[in-house]
């Protein structure tokens, strides 16, 4: 699927960087146990703490890479929230830009 956000005003550098964003904001995923990624039913706590990791460790992997000052941040931050109730970072209210990303990105699976 096509991004279609960017208006004539956005740069081209910014459509890209926006696209690689909404690629690899869940790239920490891989190393979420296949079994809690998964399961059908509801998350333990335990097993959401597990989760919310993702965050962290899709940094991690993409921090090195040396264009990740474009779309590094929305992989750091995908699941702040503006009222400022996300994690991993627990930013301030409105500092948080793209979780639109892992909203997109969950409605065609179940998870």
């Amino acid at each position: 699927m096509r991004c279609t956000w960017p208006s004539a005003s956005t740069s081209r550098g910014d459509a890209v960087s926006l696209r690689i964003a909404a690629l690899l904001h869940d790239v920490g995923k891989i190393g979420v146990p296949d079994d809690i990624l998964r399961k059908p039913g509801r998350l333990t706590p335990y097993e959401f703490e597990i989760v919310k990791q993702h965050v962290a460790l899709g940094d991690l992997i993409v921090r090195d890479v040396p264009t990740s000052t474009t779309f590094g941040p929305a992989v750091r931050y995908h699941h702040e929230r503006w009222d400022g109730g996300g994690y991993m970072a627990g930013l301030p209210a409105r500092t948080s830009r793209s979780s639109p990303a892992s909203s997109r990105s969950r409605m065609p699976s179940r998870r």
